[in-house]
């Protein structure tokens, strides 16, 4: 039933954007209906997460979710998009990362750490926040990781970007 609901919103959006006037018209329309559209892809990818997730749960193994992690991590606002577009996505995901971390407490945490990317969602929004000049959300967000665990690519990163916003 879901995947039926969630193809007939997709028929439904793009029903929408062949209704609207072209992109060169200057229309601000176009971008509302992006960010619906995304909201409809991550809401459809985060189901599939959480359903991979109690599956492994049940057999007590750890799942495999680079390529989904991956995809996420590609697909961010644009840069000059207001920042709360960008904390209502990253909110969205790291509350499916919240929900599916508090099902694998028996797993190690270097091992834990793979089944989320929330440093890197930080760290994406803070370099958002301080390209926005608005360098206490970008503060603020780099502090809420605290001393996660996480790999010293992302480990580099968030020290970058720390520097960076107080400079």
């Amino acid at each position: 039933e879901v995947d039926s609901i969630h193809a007939q919103i997709a028929q439904l959006c793009l029903y929408r954007w062949q209704l609207l006037p072209s992109i060169s018209s200057g229309s601000q329309a176009h971008q509302s209906l992006l960010q619906q559209c995304t909201r409809l892809v991550e809401l459809r990818e985060s189901s599939q997460l959480l359903v991979e997730t109690n599956a492994h749960v049940s057999r007590q193994t750890v799942p495999d979710l680079k390529t989904l992690l991956t995809a996420w991590k590609h697909r961010s606002p644009n840069l000059f998009e207001p920042i709360s577009e960008w904390e209502d996505l990253f909110l969205w995901r790291s509350n499916i990362f919240d929900a599916i971390t508090s099902n694998f407490g028996w797993v190690e945490p270097g091992t834990l750490a793979t089944l989320h990317d929330r440093p890197h969602c930080c760290i994406t929004l803070s370099r958002a926040a301080r390209k926005q000049d608005l360098k206490e959300v970008s503060t603020f967000t780099m502090s809420s990781l605290g001393d996660s665990i996480m790999d010293v690519d992302t480990a580099f990163l968030k020290w970058r970007e720390e520097v960076t916003t107080y400079q």
